[in-house]
């Protein structure tokens, strides 16, 4: 895919979009699924309080060093965000997550084009909607 974005163009996360990927979260919070930072960059106009970081690193690959560049929609540390999605659980549900319980392991499921639908809709009614101190950020 060769990204240079982790959630922008030739992404996994586009290419998960462009599939309708349907995403497994096992013994976690139905919504900790790493998808939804791509639905929050593709809402990067209203979620501010995150911002486009470049990374730079190496990849040992068969012995050999390769140079990587990738940026990154990562939050604020000044003051830092306090992210907590278990407010969007409930709009999930009612747009196609299925969450079961199978021996005390919790286990959620949906579809990446009704996640992104359903988070979309939710950042542009309220982009704070996932922010804990999100009065740190409100003017």
């Amino acid at each position: 895919l060769r990204p240079t974005h982790a959630c922008g163009k030739n992404s996994v996360f586009e290419w998960f979009e462009k599939k309708n990927a349907r995403f497994i979260m096992i013994g976690t919070n139905p919504a900790h699924c790493s998808y939804l930072h791509r639905v929050e960059w593709l809402e990067k106009e209203v979620v501010s309080y995150r911002y486009e970081k470049e990374f730079t690193g190496l990849v040992r690959y068969h012995g050999k060093d390769i140079p990587v560049k990738e940026t990154l929609f990562v939050r604020n540390l000044d003051p830092e965000v306090i992210n907590d999605y278990q407010p969007i659980v409930e709009n999930l549900k009612n747009n196609g997550m299925k969450i079961l319980k199978a021996r005390g392991v919790n286990l959620a499921a949906m579809n990446a084009l009704d996640m992104k639908v359903s988070y979309s809709k939710m950042l542009r009614e309220d982009p704070f909607i996932t922010v804990k101190n999100r009065d740190d950020f409100i003017n």
